[in-house]
């Protein structure tokens, strides 16, 4: 058995503390500002806009803001948010044919039909009337392709 110190529980003993106070934590629940970006973005949602690009400086609390509204959101509708995009198309395809739960015979037989230029038509046929909402964050990482 390996001894390791463990800082969470240090800080439990020694101050009475629940966890470390100094490691950096996004909190969506105490997002504040950005009132007016925030409606916005909801009124899109709600009135079925398509796209929607959010901008800004480094720190300016654009990674905050998706996850208050990812949080905000995702209790009425299907809300997948990515950190960061996916480099292999390969790869956003998994997570749409992941997060969709698919069907034993869409695991088994159609999973491989289904690529980046068929993938709307899938995520169409399975969310039927109801919204699937993406959210990518670091947008400035994706590749040029």
């Amino acid at each position: 058995m390996e001894n390791y110190f463990d800082l969470n529980q240090a800080y439990q003993k020694n101050f009475g503390w629940n966890s470390n106070p100094f490691s950096f934590r996004i909190i969506p629940e105490i997002f504040t500002g950005y009132g007016h970006e925030v409606s916005t973005i909801l009124n899109g949602v709600n009135d079925g806009s398509r796209f929607a690009i959010v901008t800004g400086q480094s720190g300016t609390g654009k990674t905050t803001m998706l996850k208050h509204l990812n949080q905000r959101i995702g209790e009425k509708k299907l809300v997948l948010y990515l950190p960061k995009p996916p480099t292999d198309p390969k790869d956003f395809v998994e997570i749409f044919t992941t997060n969709l739960k698919l069907n034993f015979f869409e695991k088994n037989i159609s999973r491989r039909d289904i690529n980046l230029y068929n993938l709307g038509d899938f995520v169409n046929r399975k969310t039927k009337d109801s919204k699937i909402i993406l959210f990518v964050d670091e947008c400035h990482e994706a590749p040029a392709q």
